[in-house]
């Protein structure tokens, strides 16, 4: 698996070339779903985490300022859980590994989803979902691909810009800063 960057764009919006910050993970498969679970969940509780102390330095250490910050957890989570349940279940089938990358800047965040399956190459996919439409399935909407009865409309609502890379097969979702905390 090779490392991917958001596009020019996307950096413009949350952060300098040279300011930005990332990290990567490597979802390894796993033999059943229950542990698949327990496991995303964990790593969704680990980049609130991430993005909690960028936020906290960022605060007092970049902008000088004297406020206490609180993260809104359940929307960065509509974001990373969803993405990463469709990227394991749907994307890879749960064979191959998925890797997710949190790319930091000042001004947002913006989370990127590479699975071993196919969806994000299609130009119909890309104008979907940077459209941010419903997806429909014989003529329904589809509430929670995964299971989790969250779907792709939450991670639309949660995501302030939305990019596929169809020659990387990633899925970028941008976060602006004022989304993810408020003064105390």
């Amino acid at each position: 698996m090779d490392f991917f960057i958001p596009p020019k764009e996307l950096i413009d919006k949350i952060a300098t070339p040279d300011s930005m910050t990332s990290t990567y993970r490597i979802i390894p498969p796993f033999k059943n779903l229950r542990d698949t679970d327990q496991m995303l969940s964990a790593i969704d509780m680990g980049i609130i985490g991430e993005i909690e102390d960028y936020y906290r330095f960022d605060s007092v250490v970049i902008r000088k300022e004297k406020v206490k910050i609180d993260i809104n957890k359940q929307e960065i989570s509509q974001v990373v859980l969803e993405g990463l349940r469709n990227a394991v279940i749907h994307g890879s089938k749960n064979l191959v590994p998925v890797m997710y990358g949190t790319f930091y800047g000042t001004n947002g965040v913006c989370h990127g989803f590479q699975d071993g399956g196919k969806y994000f190459t299609r130009e119909s996919t890309k104008n979907i979902f940077e459209n941010k439409t419903p997806i429909k399935i014989f003529g329904e909407e589809v509430e929670g691909l995964s299971g989790t009865h969250v779907g792709t409309l939450e991670i639309y609502e949660s995501s302030d810009a939305i990019f596929v890379d169809t020659m990387q097969n990633v899925l970028f979702c941008v976060q602006y800063r004022d989304r993810l905390i408020s003064p105390r």
